[in-house]
Order: structure tokens, then sequence, then C-alpha cells
């Protein structure tokens, strides 16, 4: 979370003005300045997507917002929903409904 509201990385990952998804606007810099930092364990960001999706965020396939990932817990004004945020196992299978797209 701190790593998307952090201004000083807006040129490489932000906030939709929503509030809602954030959109990764420069990958090649997001993996080679932030992903060592905030992710040292996993420096590539196909890794880094896949996690996301471990996560339960989807990526906005089409449309004005394409490409970038929304959680309905991963909000920009309210830090404390993630909290309640949980990662999908590897063994069990997740047959739910994606919630839909931020608006």
């Amino acid at each position: 979370h701190a790593l998307v509201c952090d201004k000083a990385t807006d040129e490489i990952i932000r906030w939709l003005p929503s509030g809602k998804a954030f959109l990764i606007v420069d990958k090649k810099r997001f993996a080679s300045e932030l992903l060592p930092l905030f992710f040292p364990q996993s420096c590539q960001f196909t890794s880094f997507t896949r996690k996301l999706s471990r996560w339960r965020f989807n990526r906005i396939p089409r449309g004005p917002l394409i490409g970038a990932y929304h959680h309905e817990l991963f909000v920009k004004d309210d830090r404390e929903k993630c909290y309640h945020m949980n990662c999908k196992s590897f063994l069990a299978s997740d047959s739910s409904p994606s919630p839909s797209a931020p608006q």
C-alpha cells in the first residue's frame, strides 16, 4: 500500500483517480528500481504479477483502465482494509466470482 501511495513513485506506479485501482506506469523502472526494494525475494515483474493474482487482485483487461490492478480491499484512503485480504492457497481452487472492476 505504501508503495502505491508514495508520491515519489508516481512516474512508476500510481493510484487511479478513483483510488480503487493502481497502474504500473513504467514496468521496466518498476522491476529495476522498486521490486528489489519492496520484494527482494522476487525481483522479476512476472513473479510480482503472479503474486498479485494469488492475493486476488484482478487486472483490468480492456477499456480506459486497461492494465490497472484492483482489489475490493485495496483502496487508496483505507489502508486498514488491507488487513482483511488473504492469499490463495497453492492447493485450493478458487471458483468464487471475481469482483467487478472499479468505476
